[in-house]
């Protein structure tokens, strides 16, 4: 079962915009990771990509390929 595929085609089939609300969120003083995100400098939002929601992109699919692996070791030693 192809878990990436599930996630992009029916829970996140367009990620226009996501980045601006991801910076927007934690440029928030508000935010909880305000402080480590200002020092460290981190932005989603990249002018310099063509695809500006690449980094998000790479987050979900690296978390549900995660997912897919914790399910196939679910499976294999308690016959789920």
């Amino acid at each position: 079962m192809d878990y990436n595929e599930i996630c992009f085609e029916h829970f996140f089939p367009d990620l226009s915009g996501k980045v601006t609300l991801l910076d927007e969120y934690f440029n928030d003083e508000q935010c909880q990771l305000y402080h480590t995100v200002k020092h460290n400098r981190i932005k989603f939002h990249d002018d310099s990509q063509a695809n500006k929601e690449y980094l998000v992109v790479i987050v979900l699919n690296n978390s549900f390929t995660w997912i897919g692996y914790v399910i196939n070791i679910l499976k294999k030693y308690f016959s789920l």
